[in-house]
């Protein structure tokens, strides 16, 4: 197991969804995962969350995520959009913030909408809290609260 800071929250484990709640915009079936496996390290946080897609099933998504609060450049797969992530603890470190900006799939210049995940650990629970602001869209808000899945850790 990889040291903390000492002032460090660990979000490590398995967390399944309890409730949620749609804040403002429309509600979209797969606005948060119904599971989600965290794996945290000293340098990085591993992220695999499974979530309904759009045709009912279940799809799994790993991303793996520098803290060091650098950006990080990528691609999509699907869609081959551009887009720029970061990580950022919060105050007390019980909380962080993951900013994510997807740029147009024909224009790597103009951004599309901006995803702001902030995760809370309090009383042994999960909340995720994931605004997505659109530019050529609706702007949409959901909070999760998720529990840490005993059974299968």
């Amino acid at each position: 197991m990889s040291s903390f800071t000492f002032s460090q929250t660990n979000f490590s484990g398995i967390w399944v969804l309890k409730t949620k709640q749609q804040l403002t915009g429309p509600e979209y079936l797969n606005a948060l995962p119904t599971k989600i496996i965290v794996t945290q390290q000293k340098d990085s946080i591993v992220i695999e969350s499974t979530t309904i897609g759009p045709d009912g099933t279940e799809a799994t998504i790993k991303q793996v995520i520098a803290i060091d609060g650098k950006p990080y450049y990528s691609t999509t797969q699907s869609s081959r959009r551009k887009y720029v992530r970061t990580f950022q603890w919060v105050k007390s470190n019980n909380s962080f913030l993951i900013k994510t900006v997807y740029y147009l799939p024909d224009n790597d210049n103009e951004i599309d909408f901006t995803r702001l995940d902030t995760w809370l650990l309090k009383e042994g629970e999960l909340m995720i809290d994931r605004r997505s602001v659109e530019t050529n869209s609706e702007t949409w808000e959901t909070v999760g609260i998720f529990k840490r899945n005993e059974l299968t850790r």
